[in-house]
């Protein structure tokens, strides 16, 4: 189980005593940057399910809500780092095999094998076999498709730190607000509602960090297919 996956099974919020309902994001209710990525195989959020639950007060199912938006921008955007790097690296495969007696196409795997070659070697080789006329149709319409959406997806990630930041602080704030906001029938609810709060906090600050390092992984990908 990945990073991501893990964040999100962290992020369903048990609110067993609090909530009427569980909500389920989709794609369609993420930020436009992500939720129209091209190059994604599938859809992440049917592998790795985001939900939030309801508490019946606005202020608090909205921050739950904003909460597991994050975590599933977080899962999409790192979905797109796999299934980019795969298929640059399955791409640049076929060009040293066919090419194995060209010592200019090794001298860029820096002694890898053609298996064992990273993201950057990929690119690096596809980069050269572009320049010679020699990179296929395909491998350029791919690099058309995805090159332009991986982009936003990075730049926006880079710029949602500022905003993730401040939902979590605004997670902290609900959480000394709990006992004080849910009284009498909704007392119960206070135990669930604050194990949340707590957990999603803590969430939001280390997707403070995962996510510009996701972003820096997109933003070098963009780069090397727009080189193509």
């Amino acid at each position: 189980m990945n990073h991501f996956a893990r964040l999100t099974i962290l992020s369903l919020f048990v609110l067993t005593t609090a909530c009427a309902a569980r909500n389920r994001l989709q794609m369609g209710g993420l930020h436009s940057e992500i939720a129209r990525l091209s190059g994604l195989e599938g859809d992440p959020l049917e592998k790795t399910p985001v939900e939030y639950d309801s508490t019946g007060k606005p202020e608090y199912d909205d921050f739950f809500k904003n909460a597991a938006v994050v975590n599933a921008e977080l899962i999409v955007s790192n979905a797109l780092v796999e299934v980019l790097t795969k298929n640059l690296k399955s791409f640049a495969r076929s060009q040293v095999a066919s090419g194995a007696a060209d010592d200019s196409l090794k001298a860029l795997l820096n002694g890898h094998s053609a298996d064992e070659m990273d993201a950057d070697e990929a690119v690096a080789v596809l980069k050269l076999q572009s320049q010679r006329g020699k990179l296929g149709a395909d491998v350029k319409e791919y690099a058309g498709k995805t090159a332009g959406s991986t982009l936003e997806a990075g730049n926006y990630l880079v710029g949602s730190v500022v905003t993730t930041k401040g939902l979590a602080e605004k997670g902290k704030a609900l959480g000394a607000r709990v006992q004080s906001d849910f009284t009498g029938l909704d007392a119960p609810k206070v135990p669930g509602i604050t194990s949340a709060l707590a957990t999603s906090a803590g969430n939001l600050t280390q997707a403070t960090t995962t996510a510009p390092a996701v972003a820096k992984q997109l933003l070098r990908l963009a780069q090397g297919l727009m080189s193509l």
